[in-house]
């Protein structure tokens, strides 16, 4: 389980796509710690260019204005040279 990182980057990392929770919720992948996170908005229009901090992490996002909803968010990619 991800700890919190309080010497996240304060870096606002692009995120480009979003997905709905089981409770319809809109969904993102944190950009700096890869979790799943919840964010505010009930229609895409509201939550494109908006800012969000991963209280895990305190890490920030921004969802792209051009970002896409997708069925399911795409799993963690991992590093090949782990």
């Amino acid at each position: 389980m991800p700890t919190e990182n309080p010497s996240a980057p304060d870096e606002i990392l692009l995120v480009r796509q979003v997905s709905r929770d089981t409770d319809r919720s809109y969904v993102v992948r944190c950009p700096h710690c890869s979790q799943v996170i919840g964010i505010e908005g009930d229609e895409i229009d509201e939550v494109r260019g908006e800012q969000y901090q991963h209280k895990r992490c305190s890490g920030w996002l921004e969802v792209s204005n051009t970002a896409v909803s997708v069925r399911e968010l795409p799993p963690v990619k991992q590093d090949p040279q782990q």
